[in-house]
């Protein structure tokens, strides 16, 4: 009979060699590969985010010497000169208009009496102009400040063409000899 059956000097456990060294030409564990792989992943990341940081870093840093800086804001003062005989209703219209500048100080009434007060501190120094100044002769008129980076006239839109209006008059007042200052034509 051709019966293969081991030998009866042999025990059976000894035909399965034990495993007690690593054999050469077994497949290694993938586990440590995984390791490996995340901290392979993570060097490369915090390198961008620290190459971006010091980026970010030297770019303010530039614009900062090289002299950027936020806008400042600006003060400008306004005069709406009234006609002789503008009604209260007029005067209530022009002054809601007024309230809706952005950065504005409270809107004034100026009569006559105080605008007249005002001219002459204004022109105490030229005697000749103070001779024609009468107090009747001083129109009323409304006067606000706005504060802003810029002044914007859109909400004056409303006030082109009133015939309560003489005059009106937006002005940058002189702030420094680099910054003189200047009409704004609305």
């Amino acid at each position: 009979m051709s019966d293969i059956s081991p030998e009866a000097s042999e025990p059976a456990d000894k035909q399965q060699p034990e495993a007690t060294e690593p054999d050469e030409t077994a497949v290694p564990s993938r586990q440590p590969q995984r390791l490996k792989r995340k901290r392979g992943r993570g060097v490369p990341v915090v390198t961008a985010l620290v190459a971006l940081l010091v980026g970010a870093g030297a770019t303010f840093g530039g614009l900062h010497l090289a002299g950027w800086r936020q806008v400042h804001e600006e003060k400008y003062t306004m005069v709406v000169i009234l006609k002789d005989g503008t009604s209260q209703q007029q005067k209530d219209e022009i002054q809601k208009v007024l309230e809706t500048l952005p950065g504005r100080s409270a809107v004034r009434l100026v009569g006559a009496a105080e605008a007249y007060a005002e001219a002459q501190k204004a022109y105490a120094s030229n005697p000749e102009a103070l001779a024609g100044l009468k107090v009747e002769n001083m129109p009323e008129s409304f006067r606000l400040s706005a504060v802003q980076r810029g002044f914007d006239c859109t909400p004056l839109k409303p006030l082109g063409g009133n015939p309560a209006i003489t005059k009106m008059s937006v002005v940058k007042p002189y702030s420094s000899e680099s910054d003189p200052g200047a009409d704004v034509l609305c």
